[in-house]
């Protein structure tokens, strides 16, 4: 892939970083602090100041955001996180309020409309492919391919 085409590329953390490092890598890029090993496992979990956990399967994901949706209210941590920077936007929302939400914005995510908007052919090497996101590893060597299309909508 010429250079001019290289994705950006954020270090994933390779080991715990502690609550005081992974504040400051967070004000530098959030994204920093993800762990790498979310890239190999379904399902990581971890304590930094409070226990957490990042799902990373599809189908869990769909059954915490969706399905189950009430058993999983999200926590004060993330709400005083998120808060300043999207509101009371749909990621923050809860009950009543995020089901209208949710509504309002189905639409947009219709088969159709994703379709529409998801990258096509980005990369040579993919041309057979419809629509999806190249997942590059930290050494600029494609990982894997994400269908959007897919996982996004429901046909």
């Amino acid at each position: 892939m010429p250079e001019s085409q290289t994705p950006v590329a954020v270090p994933l953390a390779r080991q715990p970083l502690g609550m005081l490092k992974s504040l400051a890598a967070a004000r530098n890029n959030v994204l920093s602090i993800i762990p790498y090993i979310a890239t190999q496992q379904p399902v990581v979990s971890g304590t930094t100041g409070v226990r957490w956990h990042m799902l990373m399967d599809p189908d869990a994901i769909r059954r915490v955001l969706l399905e189950e949706l009430e058993n999983y209210p999200k926590s004060d941590v993330t709400k005083n996180l998120l808060r300043p920077a999207i509101g009371e936007s749909l990621f923050i929302a809860e009950g009543a309020h995020w089901r209208w939400q949710r509504r309002a914005a189905a639409p947009v995510f219709s088969h159709r409309n994703v379709s529409a908007l998801a990258p096509v052919g980005i990369y040579d090497d993919f041309s057979s492919c419809k629509s999806g996101i190249a997942v590059w590893s930290t050494d600029h060597k494609l990982a894997r391919w994400v269908d959007v299309v897919g996982d996004l909508v429901r046909k």
